[in-house]
């Protein structure tokens, strides 16, 4: 066996030639600094699954209360997202990947019921909005408000 061999380790934790029975699902909550934007991603054994941009079509002072609590109860739940509505798709009907763009970043993840930092925070009012909505998030993620 060569040491690439002897090192590879798949998403999952699985040596080279290994299963698990261990079903890995992953939500990232995603902001965007130009515009600003809310997205969760859904990943399951490291594919992505599902996403929706919880903003795309705008939002009214309520709606954008509630589209904050919705993501975070959308990732939370994301073992269920085969019951979810609202996948964003694109015009190949590939789910849509919101982290190609060079203006968005991983807020935060959330995996076996605990939530983790993201990529560095960034200045992004809509993000900022949505750690205000989660203390408990922005604590884990370093975010104070000023």
């Amino acid at each position: 066996m060569s040491y690439d061999e002897q090192d590879y380790v798949d998403l999952n934790g699985n040596k080279k030639g290994e299963t698990s029975m261990k079903n890995v699902v992953k939500a990232q909550i995603i902001g965007e600094t130009s515009a600003g934007m809310i997205a969760v991603m859904i990943f399951e054994n490291g594919e992505l699954v599902w996403s929706h941009d919880y903003f795309a079509n705008g939002a009214t002072e309520k709606h954008y209360h509630e589209m904050m609590k919705q993501a975070r109860e959308d990732a939370e739940a994301c073992a269920d997202w085969r019951d979810y509505d609202g996948c964003d798709t694109d015009e190949d009907d590939e789910i849509v990947d919101y982290t190609v763009y060079d203006t968005s970043w991983v807020v935060a993840e959330y995996v076996d019921g605990e939530w983790a930092a993201g990529d560095e925070l960034q200045n992004d009012g809509m993000a900022e909005d949505f750690l205000r909505h989660h203390l408990d998030i922005a604590k884990i993620v370093g975010f104070e408000d000023d």
